[in-house]
């Protein structure tokens, strides 16, 4: 699996190094696992999020709350639509493999400076819950389209 997410990584036209040690390695530097590690901080958050009654059954309406950090990162996900147009259009398949990579790490970038449960603020935690939540289920649905495995720990 991860062979091929490298495969994917490349233009079809591109020529390909394998770097067997970099394909290993559980860094940030190996593209892979920078993804799944963002998909598996996300599931984190949400198993977090339930032990707090305050904020049980999330749903679009919370999203009413997003501020601008959250924006960022929705439209992001939204960009999937167009990118899979462009993908079934060009049949350049490498566009997933580099779209789902740019969306891990502008939410690395988010969780970095955005603490996501906040118990004094329930408005903006359920609406950052709700941002994750659809963060989640997009990089799930790149991963599968991959072939890459959706691991649930790290």
């Amino acid at each position: 699996m991860l062979r091929a997410f490298f495969y994917l990584n490349r233009k079809a036209d591109a020529h390909l190094d394998f770097d067997i040690d970099l394909a290993m390695t559980k860094t940030d530097e190996n593209p892979v696992f920078y993804i799944q590690y963002a998909y598996v901080r996300t599931a984190s958050i949400l198993e977090k999020a339930t032990t707090h009654e305050l904020f049980a059954n999330i749903n679009d309406t919370d999203l009413a709350h997003i501020g601008i950090e959250e924006r960022v990162l929705l439209k992001k996900i939204v960009s999937l639509k167009d990118t899979l147009a462009t993908i079934n259009r060009t049949h350049q398949t490498h566009i997933l493999a580099f779209y789902v990579y740019d969306l891990a790490h502008t939410f690395h970038s988010y969780y970095a400076v955005n603490r996501v449960i906040e118990t004094t603020n329930t408005q903006k935690t359920r609406a950052r819950l709700a941002v994750i939540a659809t963060l989640r289920s997009t990089i799930a649905l790149c991963l599968d389209l991959l072939g890459v495995s959706n691991p649930h720990k790290m």
